[in-house]
């Protein structure tokens, strides 16, 4: 009857001491245990509060904008180290040139003087429309060029024309299909500024393709390409240079079967050339 009467007098009587905010927060992570439970009291802990909120919010915002400055900077270094190799490549291009012992010009003269080699990944990602299908894929290829004019002239766009068949095979990593494989007559316009190592080109071509994603795609494995690129090239020596560009292709078989989606993908190719 007494310990009836206390409870109705006292509610809290008799329960164990709710646990502090500490051990709410603690708990959660699974930290709590009778050991930390006994050694800490609410008295002791006090409960979360909004200053807490407000503190844990402005360390947010300052860790946010302490990765923002960090981007930044990264960005501004990135701008700087290109800034700085092109300004060495016009440097050292000019000191060659006062020496007589480089032209771009004797390199660019009419017939076979060049092949290469390289590698490029293509992504679907960036083009694909809904009902088209995802296809990635990376390869290699091997090329060589037919140079048609050699650069005689003065002004801005002086440069030369180039006929560039290529061979290409690559694996699909992700997506429909296994692989790809083809070949494309490009047409190629370099840039050439007198006693420049560096070399800035634009190319186009077309050619034919083996694919074999579902024919719901495209009706049959035999398809024609399209495509397109611009890029650059570094001349390192007179016989080899380091290329980079970036890639279009499209796929399609030309409506020649019932089913043409087609396949657009885009992306970088690096490569190597021996001139002779």
């Amino acid at each position: 009857m007494d310990r009836r009467l206390e409870s109705r007098l006292n509610p809290q009587a008799g329960k164990p001491a709710p646990r502090s905010a500490h051990f709410r927060v603690c708990g959660f992570w699974g930290l709590s245990s009778p050991q930390f439970e006994n050694s800490f009291t609410t008295a002791q802990t006090p409960p979360l509060s909004t200053e807490f909120f407000l503190a844990g919010k402005s360390r947010a915002i300052m860790l946010l904008s302490f990765a923002r400055m960090k981007n930044a900077q990264k960005r501004f270094v990135g701008q700087l180290v290109v800034l700085s190799v092109m300004a060495a490549c016009k440097v050292h291009a000019d000191s060659q040139t006062a020496n007589g012992s480089f032209s771009a010009d004797e390199i660019f003269q009419p017939g076979f003087h060049e092949v290469s080699a390289g590698a490029s990944v293509y992504n679907t990602s960036v083009v694909r429309r809904f009902d088209h299908p995802e296809m990635n894929y990376a390869g290699g290829f091997l090329q060589t060029a037919y140079t048609l004019t050699s650069p005689n002239w003065d002004g801005p766009l002086r440069g030369s024309f180039q006929l560039a068949p290529e061979v290409f095979g690559a694996g699909v990593y992700n997506g429909y299909g296994h692989y790809v494989a083809g070949g494309t007559l490009w047409c190629r316009y370099n840039f050439i500024r007198a006693g420049w190592r560096l070399v800035p080109f634009i190319e186009g071509g077309a050619g034919l393709t083996s694919i074999d994603i579902p024919h719901e795609f495209d009706g049959k494995d035999f398809n024609f390409n399209l495509e397109l690129g611009g890029g650059v090239r570094y001349f390192v020596c007179d016989h080899w240079s380091l290329n980079a560009e970036y890639r279009y292709q499209h796929i399609s078989n030309a409506d020649l079967w019932r089913r043409n989606v087609g396949v657009n993908t885009m992306g970088p190719a690096v490569g190597v050339s021996y001139y002779f």
